[in-house]
């Protein structure tokens, strides 16, 4: 999503344990109606999470976290958010507060090192009002093998249609009219496969990604109503890329990438060449 001003605390407490704090102003694209400046603000609204973490052995490591959205009024009345909003506590969002004030979605990660080359990880959340849920599989191995600076992945990803959403469609997750969680919203299932590899500064990377959309709607995040048709569809994204990395502290390199695109519902199939410079100095990561 668009960038939003945000505050965060990280804070480690007793040997195994970590806490997370993070409060954003995100904003919904509906200008108040009524105004004395030269242009109408945006409808505001508070993004607050609650990360706890605790390490229970050298291999395993297990988190709880809540994140929800506040409301701030609407285009007609402004207000502050509810003070639950500073609360650091997980699951006070979810439970305590009026659900036409605010949209949580909890959950649980889950991290195992398996032995000193794969790292297995998981993820469990549901939003408790709307019933949605989703989950996450994967594994990373590095240096499968014993061939040195390979890297793969592969992970499962799967949402319903209502694990974002909320009965006041202001409380959505969602900023800027843009997903705050995955780029495709909810509604689907997913398959990513990654593998790189570098030898001597040159280096190769391959991700496809497969997605299956299941009453799928684009517009379900809007701030507003959902306008959009539903439908079933799959789209299959390919990205191969070639380079020389001259400086590996900024990621400064030399390159060449093939990214190849389909989607099912319309046939239609996108190629891209790419050749050029660039750093990791800016993050640009393409995969829907």
């Amino acid at each position: 999503s668009f960038s939003a001003p945000n505050f965060q605390i990280n804070y480690r407490f007793l040997p195994k344990w970590e806490f997370v704090y993070l409060r954003s102003k995100t904003t919904n694209l509906l200008r108040r109606p009524i105004y004395t400046t030269v242009e109408a603000y945006y409808e505001p609204k508070i993004l607050a999470v609650n990360y706890l973490s605790y390490q229970a052995t050298e291999k395993l490591t297990i988190s709880l976290f809540e994140g929800t959205i506040y409301s701030k009024g609407d285009s007609i009345v402004s207000k502050h958010a509810s003070p639950w909003m500073y609360n650091p506590i997980p699951l006070i969002g979810a439970f305590v507060v009026n659900k036409l004030e605010a949209n949580s979605i909890i959950g649980v990660n889950i991290g195992y090192t398996a032995g000193n080359f794969a790292r297995l990880y998981g993820q469990a959340a549901v939003n408790p009002r709307s019933s949605g849920f989703g989950g996450q599989l994967g594994v990373r191995f590095m240096e499968p093998f014993k061939i040195t600076n390979l890297f793969l992945q592969l992970e499962g990803n799967y949402t319903s249609n209502k694990l974002y959403r909320s009965s006041n469609p202001r409380l959505n997750y969602s900023h800027f009219n843009l997903p705050l969680a995955h780029t495709k919203g909810e509604s689907f299932a997913e398959v990513v496969v990654r593998a790189n590899y570098e030898i001597k500064r040159f280096y190769t990377d391959l991700r496809v990604v497969y997605y299956s959309l299941m009453d799928y709607s684009s517009t379900s995040h809007l701030a507003l109503y959902d306008v959009g048709p539903r439908a079933n569809n799959s789209i299959f994204f390919t990205n191969f890329e070639l380079g020389y990395r001259f400086n590996k502290k900024m990621n400064f390199s030399v390159f060449m990438n093939y990214l190849v695109r389909r989607d099912a519902s319309t046939s239609q199939l996108t190629n891209y060449l790419n050749v050029g410079l660039k750093t990791s100095l800016i993050n640009s990561y393409i995969d829907f």
